[in-house]
């Protein structure tokens, strides 16, 4: 199948890894290739982000003991090393973290014998401590590397981490032992695959502590769906590359009344097989259930099965902000602010058309063009809605 990765020996499960702060090279392959180092490793989480000054460092007691990965035993010793020279022999250079990467507080000064008068007489409260900010939270986002073009679109990833909104977390790799269809699809295979890969996340505790998940293609085919029937409604918000999710699986995909979904779809993808566009867009909007009220479907015309990178990294903040906005509300309330912030970059980053579409309410569906011939945005739809200009 053009999605399948190739098998490897052995039992390998998913590795956090801490996307680097610098665009790794991308892959040339036309179809889904996506980023994965040769050998798993653990990394601390870096705050990418200047005014980030707390440094969780990586557990190395969780780092599953299992074939061809880093052992905890090995681990200290390896990351003794620089990133760049542990990763650079094998698939070129990723970059190194800088001083910058690593924030720390500094240090505040002693405050003057004056100071600490004023601070006693006026109960106590240090001035200087008025002046500590404390870091923005940022909401964690977790993509799933298999079927999520870590490498290919590396730079997208980087830069949404980089923000102050977001710290990006990449969960497995691709190509691994476990990327690889499960039983139940045709020509697959017993575990490890991605079903006991999406198993490994739960027990690793990686979805528990994401706020939004990332996944694409076969990601969105299985994990995402494993994930949905494991954990139901209560399962995280998710932007879905490709919208594996909602199309003929060989398993019914037991999508949630409440989940938050928002569909990345490409007129020009191999998953669309021979339906025309149209087709596509109506069999997608099918397979989401009647009583859903908080999904949304981004179809580009020009988009391939790998999302071009200056098209991911435009809309993708936007997305995110979309799902976390609709959220918070619930349904029956659409987030309209951020879903007009997606068409506006959109207008902004020249050259895509096609059609952004969300429930209004339960199984009733809005739709909107956009395009060099299309753009109309939502304010003024609803302005001629009431009949104004």
């Amino acid at each position: 199948m053009p999605d399948m990765a190739t098998q490897r020996t052995g039992n390998g499960y998913p590795l956090q890894l801490q996307l680097p702060p610098r665009a790794a090279r991308t892959s040339d392959s036309t179809h889904d290739v996506d980023g994965h180092s040769p050998v798993p490793l653990l990394r601390p989480r870096i705050a990418t982000d200047p005014g980030q000054s707390q440094l969780r460092p990586a557990r190395k007691q969780q780092l599953l003991q299992v074939p061809g990965s880093i052992h905890s035993a090995d681990l200290s010793a390896s990351c003794r090393q620089p990133f760049m020279a542990r990763t650079s022999q094998h698939r070129g250079d990723l970059g190194s973290p800088s001083s910058a990467d690593f924030a720390v507080d500094s240090p505040s000064p002693s405050p003057s014998p004056s100071q600490r008068r004023h601070w006693e007489a006026t109960g106590g409260i240090s001035m200087a401590a008025e002046r500590v900010h404390p870091a923005p939270v940022r909401t964690a986002i977790t993509v799933v590397a298999p079927g999520g073009g870590t490498m290919a679109n590396a730079a997208a990833y980087a830069e949404l981490g980089r923000t102050t909104s977001f710290s990006v977390e990449i969960a497995g790799q691709s190509r691994a032992p476990y990327d690889r269809y499960p039983q139940s699809w045709p020509q697959g295979s017993a575990g490890p695959n991605l079903e006991t890969f999406a198993q490994e996340l739960l027990q690793q505790g990686v979805i528990e502590r994401s706020n939004c998940l990332v996944i694409g293609s076969r990601g969105g085919q299985v994990v995402l769906p494993y994930l949905w029937r494991e954990l139901g409604d209560t399962a995280a918000p998710a932007v879905v590359i490709n919208g594996g999710c909602s199309m003929k699986l060989p398993t019914a995909v037991q999508w949630p009344t409440k989940a938050v979904t928002f569909l990345l779809m490409g007129g020009q993808d191999y998953f669309r097989g021979a339906m025309a566009p149209e087709e596509y867009v109506a069999d997608a909007k099918s397979r989401v259930p009647a009583g859903n009220a908080t999904t949304a479907i981004l179809f580009v015309n020009e988009m391939p099965h790998m999302p071009q990178t200056d098209l991911l990294g435009s809309v993708l903040p936007r997305m995110l902000e979309t799902l976390l906005a609709w959220q918070m509300v619930g349904p029956g309330s659409p987030p309209e602010a951020e879903l007009q912030a997606v068409l506006s970059v959109l207008a902004r980053t020249k050259g895509w058309s096609g059609r952004l579409l969300y429930t209004q309410s339960a199984g009733v569906w809005r739709e909107h063009p956009f395009g060099p011939h299309s753009s109309v945005s939502l304010q003024q739809q609803r302005l001629a809605a009431r009949g104004g200009a």
